[in-house]
């Protein structure tokens, strides 16, 4: 039976959350644990607050290993200008933990309320998900399922982050997500010059052929609480990156479908 799904994420504006900052939301290049949840969370109808443990649950079970199929170019990331104008009933919420209050100061009612959305534009990536233990439910057949037929649309990090194609790449069998990732191939446009950024758990070993590869492990936000959708916690991650040659060649119009399932 199938325990990995690997997943390609493609769509004009992606979005990749990290902690905001202020009036400014930013995107990192890969998707956090908490985005992944959510995107499988809406395929499989989970809602909150009445399916919050199981979102969490699931977030507990996933590991990942990304790859960014093509580097990114000057000019790929796009900041949306956001405002509104506020009345005095009106709450917003800043770093400083306290609300920001309007009233009928004049001083409080000047100007708008300004947000900066932070995407990337045109990015394409593979995304290896493992789900351990692989016997618990949701299952990836379960998974897979929901993705060939969401109960809810799906989107990659924001609600106007609208998928360019079918999200499920492929059904395989592997006890390693960054092995799974290493032996499913690269789109063609991918130069044989080029190196590939790649991301993965810590939990998942590196593969004996990769040892040696200079690898940098960072710290970063990703995890949810469903129940308060505040972070709560912070993440290892490794990244490196890997040569085209490292990857599997093998063209995906040439892989049957027995072992895409």
């Amino acid at each position: 039976m199938a325990n990995c799904l690997i997943l390609r994420l493609r769509a004009p504006m992606l979005s990749f959350g990290q902690s905001v900052k202020g009036n400014r939301s930013q995107t990192d290049v890969f998707p956090s644990r908490s985005m992944l949840t959510e995107l499988l969370g809406n395929a499989l109808g989970l809602e909150s607050p009445t399916d919050d443990e199981k979102l969490n649950r699931l977030q507990d079970r996933l590991l990942i290993a990304a790859r960014l199929n093509q580097p990114l170019q000057p000019g790929s990331e796009l900041v949306d200008y956001q405002s509104a104008n506020l009345n005095s009933e009106d709450r917003t919420w800043t770093i400083q933990g306290e609300p920001l209050v309007r009233n009928s100061a004049a001083a409080t009612l000047e100007g708008s309320h300004i947000r900066l959305r932070h995407y990337l534009t045109d990015a394409d990536l593979n995304v290896a998900v493992r789900l351990l233990p692989s016997d618990e439910e949701p299952n990836a057949e379960q998974i897979a399922a929901a993705l060939e037929f969401p109960a809810r649309v799906v989107y990659l990090g924001r609600k106007n982050c609208l998928p360019s194609g079918y999200l499920l790449d492929r059904q395989v069998e592997s006890e390693n997500a960054l092995r799974a990732l290493l032996e499913h191939p690269l789109p063609q446009e991918a130069g044989e010059d080029q190196t590939i950024r790649v991301c993965w758990d810590p939990r998942e070993k590196l593969p004996a052929d990769l040892e040696g590869l200079a690898v940098r492990t960072l710290n970063t936000s990703g995890r949810v609480d469903f129940r308060t959708h505040l972070e709560s916690g912070w993440l290892w991650w490794n990244e490196a990156a890997i040569s085209v040659s490292a990857w599997l060649t093998k063209d995906p119009a040439e892989i049957s479908a027995g072992e895409r399932q």
